[in-house]
């Protein structure tokens, strides 16, 4: 890995450390629910928190399971598309969407890639 993938990683892993304490606050003064919305964020951030520490790029499907388990696609999140392949960051709104749709029982595209269209 080299330095400015180093510096990515850490950087994330500052601001979702300072995202956590946030959270907590907020529950804290609001004397919100430790089960609650929040909470979950502060959840989630803690697990993509571990990947990073081992310089995975966390993927949706790597939440934790809520309520009702974890149906999300192994699609690497797009806040931290600094860290991966600049082209494969920009078709992952579209993943989502076909992701989305397939759940819908709509018909899913081959590729999301216009030049195979």
């Amino acid at each position: 890995m080299n330095n400015k993938t180093e510096i990515a990683f850490s950087n994330h892993i500052k601001r979702l450390e300072k995202d956590i304490a946030e959270a907590q606050t907020r529950i804290d003064e609001h004397g919100l629910s430790n089960t609650g919305m929040e909470a979950k964020c502060i959840l989630d951030d803690l697990k993509k928190i571990a990947l990073l520490r081992e310089a995975v790029v966390p993927k949706y499907s790597d939440l934790p399971e809520g309520e009702y388990g974890n149906n999300l696609p192994a699609i690497e999140m797009f806040e931290f598309s600094d860290i991966t392949d600049p082209t494969a960051a920009a078709t992952h709104d579209l993943d989502l969407i076909d992701h989305g749709k397939a759940l819908a029982g709509m018909p899913r595209p081959a590729t999301n890639d216009p030049s195979l269209a």
